[in-house]
């Protein structure tokens, strides 16, 4: 079943690119509007929920913040190349110290191999459904297209 479910996605993914050569928009449209990829869950189920104008003015900020977010990411993200490359010791009045760090990770392939040795599939549970914020013209012309 697995193996079937792989090759029909590998047919559709064929597919897009083959008509995204042909027409550029079509594959944005192909992967927008396939609602079988995504489980739109109601939400949180609260007694009083926010107005439509809390809502709006929610989104704004919160898509402010993020452009703010992703600017700063980059620019971590370009100090760490060189960062990365520093010896700890002092740079003018900076000080720079690698600490190993004491937070234990699990050994995903080691327990990997206790359960496939076992002939089981390692247990796993769904994950907190994810906030997507889109403008409403945009999935609007996205149906239409």
């Amino acid at each position: 079943m697995k193996a079937i479910r792989t090759l029909l996605r590998t047919a559709r993914t064929v597919g897009d690119s083959v008509r995204s050569i042909a027409a550029p928009g079509a594959l944005v449209r192909a992967l927008a509007v396939r609602p079988d990829r995504e489980r739109i869950v109601p939400g949180p189920i609260v007694d009083e929920p926010p107005t439509t104008e809390e809502v709006v003015a929610a989104i704004e900020e919160h898509e402010k913040a993020r452009e703010q977010y992703n600017a700063g990411g980059r620019g971590k993200r370009t100090a760490r190349k060189i960062l990365d490359r520093t010896r700890t010791g002092e740079y003018g009045i900076w000080s720079v110290t690698w600490i190993q760090s004491s937070r234990r990770d699990w050994d995903r392939d080691a327990i990997a191999a206790v359960f496939a040795e076992l002939g089981r599939e390692i247990p796993t549970k769904p994950s907190a459904p994810t906030l997507k914020l889109t403008r409403a013209e945009q999935v609007t012309e996205l149906r239409a297209a």
